[in-house]
């Protein structure tokens, strides 16, 4: 007897995975590019 839970919860985690990877990627693109904007305002 296997775990039940294991195909299920694999399947339903895997998009979970990969949005928080592509959002934290997109987070972490959009935080630089306003320090960048940031910082040509300042000089």
């Amino acid at each position: 007897m296997g775990d039940p839970f294991k195909d299920t919860s694999s399947v339903a985690l895997n998009p979970v995975i990969k949005f928080t990877t592509l959002f934290g990627l997109l987070a972490t693109e959009i935080a630089v590019s306003m320090i960048q904007k940031d910082n040509a305002q300042d000089s």
